[in-house]
């Protein structure tokens, strides 16, 4: 690696050289690659991800077994109330703005 330069991030400053530590950290690594202790995954995550894809599957089976809503279909109770609370916002909105208008 004599013969390696590296450069800032700016492109101004040069490193003529490179120094690895620790000096074996090849052979380190190839070590901890054959040991095979070098695993991130327990049998714990694997349990809890199989747990998860099941609830997910039966998650998607429930949504694909109903029906899908039709679009623009709202109740007679639900339109009542909607007209009762959209009515209740209008005559605050026009007491408000009235009361803005007076000084």
């Amino acid at each position: 690696m004599c013969i390696a330069v590296v450069q800032d991030t700016d492109g101004a400053v040069e490193y003529p050289t490179v120094k690895l530590t620790p000096s074996n950290w090849a052979v380190i690594a190839k070590k901890k690659a054959l040991s095979g202790d070098n695993q991130t995954k327990t049998v714990e995550w694997y349990t809890w991800e199989i747990a998860r894809l099941q609830k997910s599957n039966a998650l998607l089976t429930a949504l694909k077994a109903r029906a899908p809503p039709t679009p623009g279909t709202v109740g007679p109770v639900d339109n009542a109330e909607l007209v009762t609370a959209m009515t209740a916002f209008i005559d605050a909105r026009e007491k408000y703005q009235k009361k803005q208008a007076d000084p």
